[in-house]
This record gives C-alpha cells, sequence and structure tokens, in this order.
C-alpha cells in the first residue's frame, strides 16, 4: 500500500513540475473572422505571457523574410509607451536587449516593433532556454516576467516557415 501512494505521489509531483516549467506552444488557429493563421505563445508567468504571430514579409538580399509579429500580454499596463528589458539565456550567458514598446487600446499588450528581429536577436531567441522581461513604467511599477523558451526554435520556424 505504501509503495503505491509513494507512486502515485511521485506521479503527482513529475505532472505538477511539467506543467509549472511553461514552453512555447504554437499551432495553426482557425477563426471564421480571420480565416487560419499561425500562432505561437509561452506559458503564463505572472498573469502575463509572449504572443508571436506571422508578421510581414519584407526582401533582405533579395529573399523573401517572414517577420513575426511579438507581443507581451500582462494584467494592466499603464504607459502608452514603454521601455522593456529583454534578457535571453544563451548557453548561460545573458545576452541582454533593450526594446521600446507601445500599448494596446485594452492596456493588456504592449506591442513589439517587427525591427526587433536582427541576425544576432533571432539567434538568441532561437537559442535561448530562459527569457527575463522588466517592463520599466513611469506612471506604475515596474513588472517583470521569467518564461521557459524550451522549444523557441521550433515555434520561431513554425511561424515564419512559408505556407503554400
Amino acid at each position: 500500500m505504501n509503495n503505491i501512494i509513494t507512486k502515485t505521489l511521485l506521479l503527482i509531483l513529475c505532472l505538477a513540475s511539467i506543467s509549472v516549467s511553461g514552453q512555447w506552444t504554437y499551432k495553426n488557429i482557425n477563426s471564421e473572422f480571420d480565416g487560419t493563421f499561425k500562432k505561437a505563445f509561452t506559458q503564463t508567468n505572472n498573469s502575463g505571457y509572449l504572443i508571436m504571430e506571422e508578421g510581414d514579409t519584407i526582401m533582405k538580399d533579395s529573399v523573401e523574410i517572414k517577420r513575426p509579429f511579438l507581443a507581451l500580454r500582462g494584467s494592466y499596463f499603464c504607459d502608452d509607451y514603454a521601455i522593456i528589458d529583454f534578457v535571453l539565456i544563451v548557453n548561460g550567458s545573458n545576452k541582454k536587449y533593450e526594446f521600446n514598446v507601445s500599448k494596446s487600446s485594452d492596456s493588456k499588450l504592449y506591442y513589439f516593433d517587427e525591427s526587433i528581429w536582427t541576425d544576432e536577436f533571432i539567434k538568441d531567441f532561437k537559442s535561448a532556454s530562459k527569457c527575463s522581461i522588466r517592463v520599466n513604467q513611469e506612471y506604475c511599477s515596474d513588472d517583470y516576467y521569467v518564461f521557459n523558451f524550451s522549444g523557441s526554435a521550433a515555434a520561431y520556424n513554425f511561424i515564419t516557415k512559408k505556407t503554400n
């Protein structure tokens, strides 16, 4: 009987650690309003999560490149414009970025400009194991988020892959 209880508790602990760890999830969304589109998102942390969708296609060195659209969802953001400190942990090293963002009309999203997708940022984004974000707000206290970035390369590749 003790053996069954021990195994059951061990199974519960393993399942709980899986759901807490979080990672990127991605899928095709079918909307009666917007048709079919790709979407990726992280697990929730501190009432927030990252969202990635298909963005604009640009030409770079005579090659078409799809840049993803990236946003941070939170419970409420005060400032119309903010600076976000974005730290990616790559092979144990901090890769620090600073981005200007703009707020959605419902104050629950900060939108990153698609120009964040430099070659260096893409490489770090796809290789990162963790992402720490600090939202620097003037009128409210700063918000902090930490996301497990396992699956970030697969999510990025899914969003940017051309569909026929």
